[in-house]
């Protein structure tokens, strides 16, 4: 079972096997959008809103993010390069420390999974500028897209699948892969996954195999341009 991080490994550390070349994709599971969150105090409320307000304070708007390859430090890097503003990453050793500096209002901005900051929205706790999916979370419908709102084509979610060894019989494949989406349309499966912030999302293997290409490059080139580094 492989997470989104496999799209940001190899741009950061040097891997003894090719992640496209070494393993033959099987299915996909599904994806875990993020949500955008600012202070209720920013005077924003909309995407465009924070946009605008960054590109008039360069550099003083500041937003958390846990490892190097972290989405939540990736996702700031996106919307940063996208829109063209300039806010300051603050790093954290894990996502735990980063909600005592969020709610106590010592950061200014946060991007992490919608289930985890979903009850300190509806709480007014925090304010939800969008969700980093290409359509709108099943979690919280409500909160508009990054893309609807000011950021055209922006994408940034978690992402899990399977994958085999790169010489698997092509039989066994399909069939792994029947097997799995078949699982992923069983209302109790869809149910589970809902309830941990991850939308099910079955397609075929060459869907996953074109999907962590497109991630290692969207990723790669992100991670190069911002001169991020893998922990040592």
């Amino acid at each position: 079972m492989a997470a989104g991080s496999w799209g940001t490994i190899g741009s950061l550390y040097k891997l003894p096997f090719d992640l496209q070349k070494d393993l033959a994709p099987i299915a996909f599971v599904g994806t875990s959008p993020y949500v955008l969150v600012v202070q209720p105090t920013l005077p924003v409320k909309t995407v465009a809103d924070l946009i605008a307000y960054a590109r008039a304070n360069p550099g003083k708007l500041t937003y958390a993010g846990s490892t190097p390859g972290s989405l939540q430090r990736l996702a700031g890097e996106l919307l940063k390069r996208t829109a063209g503003i300039d806010m300051l990453y603050v790093p954290y050793k894990g996502t735990g420390a980063v909600m005592p500096d969020l709610l106590g209002g010592r950061l200014d901005a946060a991007f992490d999974n919608v289930l985890v900051l979903a009850p300190y929205i509806r709480k007014g706790q925090l304010r939800g500028l969008g969700v980093t999916s290409a359509k709108r979370s099943v979690v919280f419908p409500e909160l508009p897209t990054l893309a609807e709102t000011g950021v055209p084509g922006f994408h940034a979610v978690g992402w899990f699948g399977v994958f085999a060894a790169a010489k698997t019989p092509p039989s066994i494949v399909t069939r792994l892969n029947a097997e799995i989406s078949a699982l992923m349309k069983e209302p109790e499966t869809r149910d589970r996954l809902l309830a941990q912030g991850a939308e099910p999302l079955p397609g075929s293997p060459d869907d996953l195999r074109k999907y962590l290409a497109r991630e290692i490059e969207v990723w790669g080139k992100v991670i190069r341009e911002a001169g991020i580094k893998g922990e040592t």
